[in-house]
């Protein structure tokens, strides 16, 4: 994939303070602090919607081309219980209940 390519999920979040940073091979992590949950789904679709406007054919995805499968949580974390590390499991859970619901979804953590 042309490197432009992965910079839609930070063109998609817009103000100074997010962080979009590549998670694994084709994962992103997209961090909006102080962001409610409509703000959140908001950003969440318009990824969706950049990913879906470059039209990249894949013939395996079950809406023909890239699409975006999203799992996102909301909320502050519990010091001292809610480690980095168990927020991203959480998160990563959302993100396979939406490809498992047939991909180009987004689930809530």
């Amino acid at each position: 994939m042309p490197a432009a390519h992965w910079q839609y999920p930070a063109r998609a979040a817009l103000r100074q303070r997010d962080l979009a940073a590549r998670y694994g091979g084709e994962e992103f992590i997209v961090l909006l602090p102080e962001t409610d949950k409509t703000g959140v789904l908001a950003v969440a679709r318009r990824i969706q919607d950049k990913i879906g406007q470059l039209e990249i054919q894949h013939r395996g995805s079950p809406v023909g081309s890239i699409s975006a499968s999203i799992g996102i949580y909301v909320g502050l974390p519990i010091s001292d219980v809610d480690t980095p590390s168990k927020l991203v499991v959480r998160v990563d859970a959302a993100l396979y209940e939406a490809k498992r619901l047939g991909r180009n979804r987004i689930c809530e953590a």
